[in-house]
């Protein structure tokens, strides 16, 4: 995956540059909107980081320029430094996909990339949806609907079910859960996973009516199907469903 990054700071995007390289991307830098069109005008340009701070790449529209080059959408994540900046990134989500407020772990953004990019490869054929059983994922406008009706959630929740909606059929761990949503890993004995994990049980009523099954899967994570998929009938004593936990200290 050709990742470039759009940063006017040489320092940040050296240190970011490699980091990416090191987990196994290809990636690369351009300080400019001029340089970063030259690029794609070379190379394929499968994923982009823009830094938000970097007016000129926002005043000049490179990521709409790029798209635009290449033919296709592009999927784009934008590095906020603070919460008063969202509003104004908010009104751009035709242009970024999704942010994430700095300070943040190296981590944390390759797994939103690894994830952005399976929704996009994966997804419905709607940029920004998932659709899986009765449910419908706006990853744009960070919603989620249950038979045409709107489920509210907070944004932990949101980025928790949303990881799980773009792992199908898979085990996702708490680990990469806690990683991906709350940018470290939690302590061992933290019931801040689980308890999102209830609270998302009962909001959208995971069940097979809905069209999925959610379960936990002993010492791993937590696996959500399709109802009517193949794979989806796992043995009995593998599966385990969450138990409500204690009411303490819960990181939001």
């Amino acid at each position: 995956m050709n990742i470039l990054i759009l940063d006017e700071s040489v320092k940040n995007a050296g240190a970011l540059e490699r980091f990416l390289i090191e987990s196994n991307f290809q990636a690369s830098h351009a300080q400019s909107p001029r340089v970063a069109l030259e690029a794609a005008s070379v190379i394929p340009v499968d994923f982009i980081v823009l830094d938000w701070l970097s007016k000129s790449f926002v005043s000049e529209m490179t990521i709409e320029s790029i798209r635009s080059e290449q033919k296709r959408h592009i999927p784009a994540i934008a590095l906020v430094n603070l919460r008063s900046e969202i509003d104004a990134l908010l009104q751009a989500a035709e242009v970024v996909d999704e942010y994430i407020l700095k300070p943040f772990s190296g981590l944390q953004l390759a797994t939103r990339i690894r994830i952005r990019s399976r929704t996009h490869a994966q997804g419905d054929t709607r940029a920004g949806f998932i659709e899986v059983g009765m449910y419908l994922l706006d990853t744009r406008r960070r919603r989620i609907s249950l038979r045409g009706q709107e489920v509210e959630l907070t944004m932990k929740e949101f980025e928790v079910i949303a990881l799980l909606f773009s792992n199908v059929g898979k085990v996702v761990s708490r680990q990469m859960l806690s990683v991906a949503v709350w940018g470290r890993q939690l302590d061992a004995d933290s019931r801040t996973v689980d308890t999102h994990i209830y609270r998302l049980r009962k909001k959208l009523r995971l069940t097979p009516e809905n069209g999925v099954t959610f379960a936990s899967v002993y010492t791993h994570g937590y696996r959500l199907d399709e109802a009517n998929a193949p794979n989806a009938d796992i043995e009995a004593g593998q599966l385990r469903a969450p138990a409500l936990p204690p009411a303490d200290a819960i990181e939001t």
